[in-house]
C-alpha cells in the first residue's frame, strides 16, 4: 500500500495526522486508532513525514466531486461547470482591503485552497497549506460608455468561459474593473467542484462583513468555522455503507422502477451526438398577487411552496411530451448539519423526483402526490446522485443526464440582491454566459415583489420562441390552478382567451366563396365549350382536343345510363394508363355516377374485395385486362369491345340527377383491419380543393402536368380534373416510362411539361440522375412541383430547385378522407436545422385543430393530435358506419350545423407563425432502449454521406423484442462506404443509440404503386454487413488480448468479446478512470476518458490505443503496428 493511501485511508477512519516543528503528530476518535493501524504508523513514520511535512492535507473526494472531476476529465479543457457571479460595486472601494478580505476567506475555507490529484485513477483532494490570491484590476475609464459596457461583456465573457486545471488550481478567480472613482465591476468565477448556490451566498455574505469590519480597522467577525470540507467528505463516506446505504439504495431503487428513461420534450433542433452546455434565458415574474394565491394553497394544502410550483411544473411537461410518468430533477443544499452550513463547497445533491399524471387528477390531488412524493424524497436524500447512477445503471447516452433532463428549484431568495456595506453599494449583474447543464434547468426564488425566476434551456435543442411559450404558459397555468384547483388538470387551460381565439378561429379564418353547387365534370364542360379545339391530352403519339374528350365521354356516359348508373351509383374502373382512361373517368361522372378506380396490377383477391365492398355492378376496362379481374355478378364493359355500340350514342351532355352532396369517387386506402377501407368522397370538396389550386398557383390553359400517379392514388383526382378545370392538358406516359427516370426526363425535355404531382420518392429517383446527365438534358418550362403522400426529406428541395430553376416547389398533405390535400406550404429556404418540410397551413375552407386527449386545444409548440375539420372533409367509408362514426366526429369549435372534424391519428404541433409540423402517426411511435427515435433525423444526417444518394430508416424486428434500426441505402457509385465508415460518419454526429445496426445497399427504393415508399418491402433485403453484436468474437491481436484482461479486471468478468459494450457488460462512469489510467500503465498511451464513451468496445479502443501509440515510435514498430491491425 502505498503511504498516500495509507494516510487516505486513517483520514477515512477519523484520525489526522500532520506534521509540527518536524515531528508526526495524530488526532484519533476514541478507539479508532487500533494497535495494528498505530504499528503501521510508527513503521511508516518517516514517508509519512516526508508526504506531510509540506502542509498539504490529503483526502479522498466527495462523491459529488468525484463526478465533476470526471466530467473535467471526460472533456479536457472545459468551462462547463465555472460558476461565474458579477456585481457593480459604487463608492470607493479600497482594492488592498478587498484583496484582504478575500485572502482572509480563502485561508478560512479549505475548498478554496484544494486542487485534485489522481490516485489509482481516482481524484483526491490536495489542500495547500496557504495560497496568496492577486486581484488584477483592469482600467476601462478612457472608453465611453458604449465601449465601456462592450468590454465588460467581453471581459466577462472571457473570463467566465476561462477553463480552470483542477491539479493546479487555483479554483476561484477575481478581476476588478475599474471604471471611473467611484464605479467598478467585480468578476468572480469559480469551479463548482468546490462551491454552490449556497456557498456563494456564504461568500458575499463573508465579504460584506469582513470588508466593513477591515477597512475600519476591526478583525473578522466571523466564528471559527466547526468542521471543514474534507470532513463532511470523510462523513459521507462513513455514513454510506452496510445498512444504511442498502435501505437507501432500495428505496431508489423501489421508487424509479419502470421509470422511463427520458423525459421525451419536443425539440426544435436535431439533439446532437454530445451535449454541449450551450445555452440562453428566459425570465419569469410572478404578481405579488398570484405569489400569495400559491402560499395560500400550498398552506391549505400542508404542502410547501415549491411543492406546488412542482405540482404545475409536472403538468406542463406532461403536456409537453406527452407523457403521464414524469420524472424531473431537484438540486438539494444537503447541508442538513449545521455544522455545514456556513462552509463554502460542493454540497449540493440532485434529487430525483417522480410525478404520476395518470388517471387525470385534479390539481389539488396532484399537490398531494408531489407532497408525498417530495417528502419521501427528502428522507432519503443522503445518497449521492453519483451513486444513485452507479448502482441502479440508467440507460446512457453522452447527450443527455441519466434520470432526469429536467430540473427545477426552488430558493428561499434570489443569490443576492441590492445591498450596502460601509460607504459600497453593490448590486447584481446579469450575464447570459453560464452554461446550462441539462435540457432545461428551472430555478424560481421569492422576492419582495414575488415569485421570480429564470429558465436556462439548451439551445441545441430549443428556440427562443418555444421556451418563451414555455415559460409563458407555466405562468397561465399557475394563475388558472390558484384560481379552481378542484378541476381534473386536462381541464386547466393553459391558453388565454386571445390565444385560443387565435388557434381555433383566426389561423383556421379560411372561409372562401366557391361554386359549392357545381359537379366535377362541369368544370371541364365549361372549358371544354370554351376552347373546344385546346389540346387536352396526350399519350404517345395520340391526342384528344377538348371537344373530343367530351364528345367521347358523353357517348360513355349516355352507354352507361342505359345500364341504370346514376347518382351514388359506383362504377369500376381498371385501365392501363391511356385516352380512354380519362373518357372513362369523365364518362361515369357525366352519367352520375361515383367511380372506383382499381389497379390492375393489384392482386386479384383485393379487387375483389373492393369490388364486392362497394356492391359495384358495372365495370369498365380493356379487353386485354380481362384475365386479371376476379369473376362476379357484374355487367363488364369492354372500351375496345363496345366501342361501336358506346359510339352510336349521343354525344351532348346527359342530364343527371346528380347534386354536389352525391358521390363522385371511392379510393381504397390501406386499413388496421388486414383488408383496405373504401373512402366515398362527394363533389363538393373536390370543386374547393381544384377552385383554390387553380386560384392559388393561377393554373392555366398553358400549363401541361406529365400525369405519373395511379389512378387508385388520390393525387391523380387534381392531375385529371384539376388541369382539365384550368384548361390545361396532361401528358400521359405509358407504364413502362412511369418506372424508368430516363424515360421521364426524356419526356420532361421534349414535351412542354410545366408541372409535376408526385410523392417525394418518384422525384427523388429523377433528380439525382438529372443532375448528373449531358447538359441538353434540360427542363426549363417545369414552373410548379407538388410533393405530397409521404415524408419530404429536407434535402428534396434543393436538389429540385438545381435541376428545375424556375420551379416553385410546394408541400401540399392532408388525408384521403379529407379530399386529396386540406394544407400546403411554399418551400422556400430550407433551414439547416430543419428535421422535416413542415406542414403548413389549412387551404380555404378548410379548419385544423390539434388536441390533445381530451380534445382540448393544444398551446403553441405542444403536440397533440392532427384533427381536420371544414368542407373538405369525405363522407366517410364505405359500408363502415362505426369506424365512420369512430373517425368523423363533432366539431365542438364550429357551431355551423352538422359540422364535423376528421381524426387522422396523426401527431402535430403548431408553430409561433401558425404553420403545422407534422410529427408521424400516433400509434406507431419508435423507441430504442427507452428513448424516442425520429427516424426521418437518422435519415437525414445519412443523406448528408457524400457517397449515399437516398436513404431509408426502419424499425427492424427479426426476433420477437428485438428491436433494431436497419438503414436501406441508395449509393452514388464510386467507393462503396464499409459499415464501420457509415457508424463512425453517424456516430459522430447522432447519439449512439440512434445509429443502425444494419445498413442494406439497394439499387432503388422500392415504392408502392401510388409512388410512395414501400418501407413492409424492405424488411425482405438483408444483403448487409450483419450486426457483430450478435456473434462472440474473441481477442486476436496482442492490443486486444491485453485490454481484455484489462477489462475483466475490472469488470470482474471472465471472457469478454470484442464487440461487446463496456458499459452494457455493468461498466458506469466510476470505472472508466479507472480503466484509463490501467491503459495509461500497460499501453504507456495517455486517452482522455471520452474515448471510452466513444469507442466502448474492445476492437474499437484497441485501434485508438494503435494510432496513439503510433505517434511515438520508429519506423520499425510502426511497421509491427499497422501489420496488428490490417490482421484485424
Amino acid at each position: 500500500m502505498s503511504t498516500l493511501r495509507f494516510v487516505l485511508e486513517t483520514l477515512q477512519k477519523g484520525i489526522r495526522l500532520w506534521v509540527a516543528d518536524g515531528k508526526l503528530r495524530y488526532w484519533a476518535p476514541k478507539d479508532a486508532l487500533a494497535s495494528e493501524m498505530k504499528d503501521e504508523i510508527v513503521q511508516c513514520k518517516t514517508e509519512i513525514i516526508g508526504l506531510l511535512e509540506e502542509g498539504k492535507i490529503y483526502a479522498f473526494a466527495s462523491f459529488a466531486q468525484q463526478r465533476l472531476w470526471f466530467l473535467d476529465r471526460f472533456t479536457p479543457g472545459n468551462q462547463f461547470y465555472n460558476v461565474p457571479f458579477s456585481v457593480r460595486l459604487e463608492g470607493l472601494p479600497d482594492t488592498g482591503t478587498l484583496k484582504k478580505v478575500i485572502n482572509e476567506i480563502v485561508n478560512r475555507h479549505e475548498t478554496l485552497r484544494t486542487t485534485f490529484a489522481t490516485l489509482d485513477g481516482m481524484p483526491i483532494q490536495v489542500i495547500l497549506p496557504e495560497l496568496n490570491m492577486d486581484i488584477p484590476v483592469i482600467d476601462l475609464h478612457n472608453l465611453s460608455p458604449k465601449e465601456a459596457e462592450s468590454e465588460i461583456q467581453r471581459l466577462a465573457v472571457e473570463e467566465a468561459m476561462k477553463p480552470f486545471d483542477l491539479s493546479t488550481g487555483p479554483l476561484m478567480r477575481i478581476t476588478l474593473l475599474y471604471l471611473n472613482e467611484r464605479e467598478h465591476i467585480l468578476l468572480l468565477t469559480m469551479h463548482h467542484i468546490v462551491s454552490d448556490g449556497w456557498s456563494m451566498r456564504i461568500l458575499i455574505r463573508e465579504i460584506t462583513s469582513l470588508y466593513e469590519a477591515f477597512s475600519n480597522g476591526k478583525p473578522s467577525p466571523l466564528p471559527k468555522l466547526p468542521i471543514q470540507y474534507v470532513d463532511f467528505a470523510v462523513w459521507q463516506r462513513e455514513k454510506l455503507q452496510g445498512d444504511n446505504l442498502k435501505e437507501q439504495l432500495e428505496y431508489w431503487e423501489n421508487r424509479l422502477k419502470g421509470a422511463p428513461s427520458a423525459l421525451e420534450l419536443l425539440t426544435d433542433y436535431p439533439r446532437p451526438a454530445d451535449f454541449r452546455y450551450r445555452g440562453s434565458r428566459q425570465i419569469l415574474q410572478l404578481s405579488k398577487e398570484l405569489t400569495r394565491e400559491l402560499k395560500a394553497l400550498s398552506q391549505q394544502e400542508g404542502a410547501t411552496l415549491f411543492m406546488v410550483l412542482m405540482a404545475a411544473f409536472s403538468t406542463l411537461l406532461g403536456h409537453y411530451s406527452g407523457q403521464q410518468d414524469i420524472v424531473i430533477g431537484s438540486p438539494i443544499a444537503n447541508r442538513n448539519k449545521s455544522d455545514i452550513e456556513g462552509l463554502i463547497g460542493f454540497f449540493v445533491n440532485m434529487l430525483v423526483l417522480r410525478t404520476d399524471l395518470s388517471a387525470n387528477p385534479s390539481f389539488r390531488e396532484l399537490i398531494s402526490r408531489v407532497r408525498d412524493v417530495t417528502i419521501e424524497a427528502y428522507d432519503h436524500q443522503d445518497l449521492p446522485f453519483e451513486l444513485l447512477v452507479e448502482r441502479l445503471k440508467p440507460e446512457r447516452s453522452l447527450n443527455r443526464t441519466p434520470f432526469a433532463q429536467v430540473v427545477f428549484t426552488l430558493q428561499g431568495t434570489p443569490l443576492m440582491e441590492e445591498e450596502k456595506f460601509g460607504d459600497l453599494k453593490i448590486s447584481p449583474l446579469t450575464f447570459d454566459i453560464e452554461p446550462v447543464r441539462f435540457d432545461i434547468e428551472f430555478q424560481m426564488w421569492e422576492t419582495s415583489e414575488g415569485l421570480g425566476g429564470v429558465l436556462a434551456y439548451n439551445t441545441d435543442l430549443f428556440s427562443g420562441n418555444t421556451m418563451r411559450y414555455f415559460v409563458h404558459y407555466f405562468e397561465r397555468l399557475l394563475e388558472n390552478c390558484v384560481q379552481n384547483p378542484d378541476r381534473p388538470i386536462s381541464d386547466i387551460p393553459l391558453l388565454s382567451d386571445e390565444e385560443r381565439y387565435q388557434i381555433l378561429t383566426k389561423w383556421n379564418d379560411t372561409a372562401t366563396l366557391y361554386s359549392k353547387d357545381k359537379l366535377i365534370h362541369q368544370l371541364f364542360e365549361e372549358q371544354a365549350n370554351e376552347a373546344p379545339d385546346a389540346v387536352a391530352t396526350v399519350f404517345g403519339d395520340e391526342k384528344l382536343s377538348y371537344g373530343e374528350l367530351d364528345r367521347k365521354a358523353n357517348q360513355l356516359a349516355h352507354y352507361l345510363q342505359e345500364l341504370g348508373v346514376g347518382p351514388n351509383v359506383p362504377v369500376a374502373i381498371c385501365m392501363e394508363r391511356s385516352l380512354d382512361m380519362l373518357v372513362g373517368l369523365l364518362g361515369i361522372l357525366k352519367a352520375g355516377g361515383a367511380y372506383l378506380p382499381l389497379d390492375p396490377k393489384y392482386p386479384s383477391q383485393r379487387l375483389a374485395f373492393m369490388l364486392e365492398d362497394t356492391n359495384t355492378s358495372v365495370l369498365i376496362t380493356q379487353s386485354r385486362l380481362l384475365d386479371r379481374l376476379p369473376a362476379g355478378n357484374r355487367r363488364v364493359v369492354c372500351t375496345d369491345y363496345c366501342m361501336e355500340e358506346i359510339q352510336c350514342k349521343s354525344g351532348k351532355n346527359p342530364g343527371s340527377k346528380a347534386t354536389a352532396d352525391n358521390l363522385a369517387y371511392i379510393i381504397y386506402t390501406s386499413g388496421s383491419t388486414g383488408n383496405p377501407k373504401g373512402v366515398e368522397v362527394c363533389h363538393r370538396p373536390v370543386i374547393n380543393l381544384i377552385e383554390w389550386v387553380n386560384r392559388t398557383f393561377k393554373v392555366n390553359p398553358n400549363d401541361r402536368l406529365l400525369f405519373v400517379t395511379s389512378l387508385c392514388f388520390d393525387l391523380s383526382v387534381y392531375d385529371i380534373f384539376g388541369i382539365l378545370a384550368a384548361g390545361g392538358s396532361i401528358e400521359i406516359p405509358d407504364e413502362t416510362a412511369v418506372r424508368d427516370p430516363q424515360e421521364l426526363i426524356r419526356i420532361m425535355c421534349s414535351k412542354p411539361i410545366t408541372f409535376w404531382d408526385s410523392a417525394p420518392a418518384t422525384l427523388q429517383q429523377i433528380v439525382p440522375f438529372l443532375s448528373s446527365v449531358r447538359p441538353e438534358w434540360e427542363v426549363n418550362n417545369l414552373r410548379l412541383v407538388f410533393l405530397s403522400g409521404d415524408w419530404i426529406p429536407v434535402q428534396l428541395p434543393d436538389l429540385i430547385r438545381n435541376v428545375f430553376p424556375k420551379a416553385e416547389v410546394i408541400s401540399l398533405g392532408g388525408a384521403t378522407e379529407a379530399v386529396v390535400w386540406s394544407n400546403y406550404y411554399r418551400i422556400g429556404q430550407v433551414d439547416p436545422g430543419w428535421t422535416s418540410i413542415p406542414y403548413g397551413k389549412p387551404i380555404q375552407n378548410a379548419r385544423y385543430y390539434i388536441l390533445d386527449q381530451y380534445l382540448n386545444p393544444c398551446p403553441i409548440g405542444v403536440a397533440g393530435k392532427l384533427f381536420i375539420g371544414g368542407e373538405c372533409l369525405s363522407r366517410g367509408y364505405a359500408n363502415r358506419p362505426e369506424l365512420t362514426a369512430e373517425r368523423f366526429v363533432d366539431d365542438p369549435f364550429n357551431d355551423k350545423p352538422n359540422n364535423r372534424m376528421y381524426d387522422t391519428g396523426d401527431r402535430a404541433r403548431f408553430l409561433p407563425d401558425g404553420n403545422i409540423i407534422f410529427m408521424g402517426r400516433c400509434d406507431n411511435q419508435v423507441k430504442i432502449r427507452g428513448f424516442r427515435i425520429e427516424l426521418g433525423e437518422i435519415e437525414t444526417v445519412l443523406g448528408q454521406h457524400p457517397g449515399i444518394m437516398e436513404s431509408i430508416v426502419i424499425i427492424r424486428e427479426d426476433e420477437p423484442g428485438d428491436k433494431r434500426l436497419a438503414a436501406y441505402m441508395v449509393l452514388k457509385g464510386g467507393e462503396i462506404p464499409t459499415t464501420g465508415e457509415l457508424r463512425t460518419f453517424l456516430g459522430e454526429r447522432l447519439p449512439e443509440y440512434m445509429v443502425p445496426s444494419v445498413f442494406v445497399p439497394l439499387e432503388a427504393i422500392p415504392l408502392t404503386p401510388n409512388g410512395k415508399i414501400d418501407r413492409k418491402a424492405l424488411s425482405q433485403f438483408r444483403e448487409s454487413t450483419p450486426d457483430p453484436n450478435n456473434e462472440f468474437i474473441g481477442p486476436r491481436t496482442p492490443t486486444e488480448k491485453l485490454l481484455s484482461e484489462l477489462w475483466a479486471e475490472v469488470l470482474g468478468i471472465d471472457e469478454i468479446g470484442i464487440n461487446e459494450s463496456f458499459f452494457e457488460l455493468g461498466g458506469h462512469s466510476l470505472l472508466v478512470p479507472q480503466v484509463i489510467n490501467k491503459i495509461r500503465e500497460v499501453f504507456h498511451v495517455e486517452l482522455p476518458i471520452r474515448d471510452l464513451f466513444e469507442t466502448p468496445t474492445i476492437e474499437r479502443l484497441a485501434l485508438v490505443i494503435l494510432q496513439e501509440q503510433a505517434k511515438m515510435v520508429d519506423t520499425d514498430d510502426l511497421l509491427k503496428m499497422l501489420g496488428e491491425v490490417e490482421s484485424i
